[in-house]
């Protein structure tokens, strides 16, 4: 008789020890319900709300929904506890289920929106980036059709007055404009084929491939030190404009060859 009262106790207290213990790995659901609940009380109190939460009143449904939360959370894990000592194990691990569910239902939903978010800016970023590069391309096309958009090498821009050493240069914009100015020396080998070397800005605002010049100002301009060799005297290939819609530009005849730039 002792040993089998001994026995049963035993496995009283085995069963005892594991609802218990059950309350460990409840403290994870009960942070994932938790969330869940601050979650969804923040998003209906902003709905509800809409002005408010554009304000510092926003702060106040945050402030709301994590102590809804936190207690929704803490009477979840209390109420297992006591439902798993009272021998109500079924109940307990329904309401754990329950809990769960809700907890990665709430988590699914909101990785779901973060990528439906990603998904849409990477769609409309895409998108600009095409009605960009076609509208760049439509102008760079346009310039060239244009007989007074383009000329050789060395000729310079009807909107610029050049000082040109045969190594840097000083350009000024004698327009009312704004223009940004791109500079490269050029030469042909024997094969037909042209090389280049870009020209960066040098003093203020220097170090600049692509350059904004505003009106009556001027900007000085020295070789690439990597490429310079070989390039003293060379003519310099002018690319002047942005590729915006209705926006004056010129280039050299060199230039539509490399469209892109001879420095990225």
């Amino acid at each position: 008789m002792t040993t089998a009262a001994n026995t049963t106790a035993g496995a009283r207290w085995q069963k005892l020890l594991f609802q218990l213990a059950l309350s460990v790995p409840e403290l994870a659901i009960a942070g994932g319900f938790g969330f869940a609940v601050f979650w969804g009380a923040t998003a209906l109190g902003c709905r509800a709300l809409y002005p408010v939460c554009d304000s510092a009143g926003g702060l106040a449904i945050v402030v709301v929904g994590l102590i809804a939360g936190i207690l929704v959370a803490s009477g979840y894990w209390v109420l297992a506890l006591v439902l798993g000592l009272g021998g109500r194990h079924r109940a307990r691990y329904a309401l754990d289920a329950l809990a769960a569910v809700v907890a990665s239902a709430t988590y699914g939903a909101l990785m779901w929106r973060e990528h439906s978010i990603e998904v849409a800016y990477r769609t409309e970023r895409e998108a600009a980036e095409r009605s960009e590069a076609a509208a760049r391309e439509a102008w760079i096309a346009a310039l060239r059709q244009n007989p007074d958009g383009h000329g050789p090498p060395g000729v310079v821009p009807p909107m610029l007055e050049v000082v040109d050493d045969g190594r840097g240069a000083e350009v000024t914009n004698t327009t009312r404009e704004w223009h940004t100015v791109a500079l490269a020396r050029v030469w042909q080998n024997d094969q037909g084929v042209w090389r280049a070397c870009p020209l960066l800005t040098v003093g203020e605002g220097s170090a600049n491939y692509r350059f904004s010049i505003g009106p009556g100002q001027a900007a000085r301009y020295a070789l690439l030190p990597e490429c310079a060799a070989g390039f003293d005297g060379a003519p310099l290939e002018y690319r002047v404009g942005d590729p915006l819609p209705n926006a004056t530009g010129w280039w050299s005849d060199t230039a539509f060859a490399v469209p892109d730039g001879r420095l990225r």
